[in-house]
């Protein structure tokens, strides 16, 4: 573990990022420790690595429930004015709530349970989260530079601005955007093929035997035999409902609720294979763009 403070330096991000706090055997990467700057002035923090943020645990008769050895505050109790968080790599084990501006950079890769981000910023730039469940409260949302966020459960943004460019990914069961502008550039997507219904299940499953038929917003049928359906539901009108599956996975829901929403790139919320395909729904007082919609399967 590395931990430095200051109150000035001549050290460049560049140069905080060559900060090694790893373990590796036989030249094979294992695991990172933790490594963090600390601006004292500024209050402002630099995480390069990564970190392990774990539950209590005891191995070999040694209580581990100590600050000094995990990091269990989720990010709230530094209160920093700033935090930036560039070529780490994090994994949490517990549920993480972010209170302070937030910058990811450099290839981070976030891997955990839960993320809820209350701030003024949220900036995610050429990394990765990937959580069960993710919400972000944020007046500023950025998502850039081939960056990919995912909620296995849902992906919730609530912001006034929320950006989603330069071959950026959202993607999750159910995504939803709540926002006064919203902005996806022609290379970005949200994506929900393949986040539907667990295996074999949905409203419009159905098994004949053995045989998987899954519908949505029309009846499902097999190519094999023309006697049996799928169930058809959800609503014309405010479709909000996942796509059902057999052995393929249907698609996920997406919601974006806009007063300017510009969609260059694409919607998606196929399904995967045989699954039926998810729901999208747009209300938007602008809606422009030169973007793709598609609710395939």
């Amino acid at each position: 573990r590395i931990a430095v403070y200051y109150n000035s330096t001549n050290w460049s991000i560049a140069q905080i990022l060559q900060t090694n706090a790893a373990a590796i055997s036989d030249n094979s990467f294992i695991n990172y420790g933790s490594s963090i700057f600390i601006d004292m002035d500024d209050n402002e923090a630099v995480i390069p690595n990564g970190v392990t943020i774990q539950e209590n645990y005891t191995d070999d008769g040694i209580n581990y429930n100590k600050p000094e050895v995990r990091w269990d505050t989720g990010l709230t109790g530094f209160n920093f004015s700033r935090l930036v968080i560039a070529n780490a790599h994090i994994n949490a084990s517990i549920p993480i709530n972010i209170t302070v501006p937030v910058i990811l950079l450099n290839n981070t890769r976030w891997y955990g349970i839960e993320m809820n981000v209350e701030n003024s910023e949220f900036n995610v730039s050429g990394s990765s989260i990937s959580m069960k469940n993710f919400t972000i409260n944020s007046p500023k949302v950025n998502i850039t530079l081939n960056s990919n966020l995912s909620g296995a459960n849902y992906l919730v943004i609530n912001s006034s601005l929320a950006d989603v460019s330069l071959n950026s990914r959202l993607y999750s069961y159910n995504i939803t955007i709540t926002a006064d502008s919203s902005y996806i550039d022609a290379s970005s997507k949200l994506d929900g093929t393949g986040w539907g219904y667990p295996y074999w299940s949905g409203p419009g499953y159905r098994d004949f035997s053995g045989n998987a038929y899954v519908g949505h917003g029309g009846i499902g049928t097999n190519s094999q035999t023309s006697g049996s359906r799928g169930r058809v539901y959800d609503s014309v009108y405010q479709p909000h409902m996942a796509g059902s599956s057999g052995n393929t996975r249907g698609g996920g829901i997406v919601r974006i609720h806009s007063n300017d929403l510009i969609l260059n790139g694409n919607i998606t919320t196929d399904g995967s294979g045989g699954g039926s395909a998810g729901s999208v729904l747009i209300t938007s007082n602008v809606f422009n763009g030169t973007g793709r919609i598609s609710a395939y399967g």
